[in-house]
């Protein structure tokens, strides 16, 4: 019992640690504080497209960057330290970023594509979705 005791403690600081690693980003970068709303996009068949835009702060209009994951990966691959920036910690630069679940991924509808048409199509419809914003400089 002593040693889980231990094996937690050390667990809840590592975690503390990895949780705070988006607010020491924001302050390298000079970031501020960023507003996630989530969007949910229709597809041209008529899939549900799970999107998510990271706003940073102000009303804008703000440059903007649509992230697309490859051809396995959901939209929250950007979430996470395995890219080389992650969609945090670009808004927090003052960029405005939309990343999407390609249908048949993460919590979109439809069939995996494997970036065939319908994937290509859902693209398409986020890039219109982020540039009719009001908070992006289209």
């Amino acid at each position: 019992e002593g040693s889980q005791n231990v094996i937690d403690k050390l667990r809840n600081r590592a975690v503390t640690r990895l949780q705070s690693i988006p607010r020491r980003a924001r302050r390298r970068l000079g970031g501020k504080p960023v507003r996630s709303p989530d969007l949910s996009l229709r597809s041209t068949a008529g899939y549900r497209i799970a999107a998510t835009l990271h706003l940073p702060e102000g009303d804008g209009p703000h440059p903007a960057v649509l992230l697309c994951p490859g051809t396995d990966a959901p939209g929250s691959v950007f979430l996470g330290w395995t890219e080389p920036l992650n969609a945090a910690e670009i808004a927090a630069s003052g960029v405005a970023v939309l990343r999407f679940d390609p249908a048949g991924r993460g919590e979109s509808l439809g069939a995996e594509d494997y970036g065939g048409l319908e994937h290509q199509d859902n693209v398409r419809v986020a890039l219109r979705a982020l540039l009719a914003h009001s908070a992006v400089d289209g």
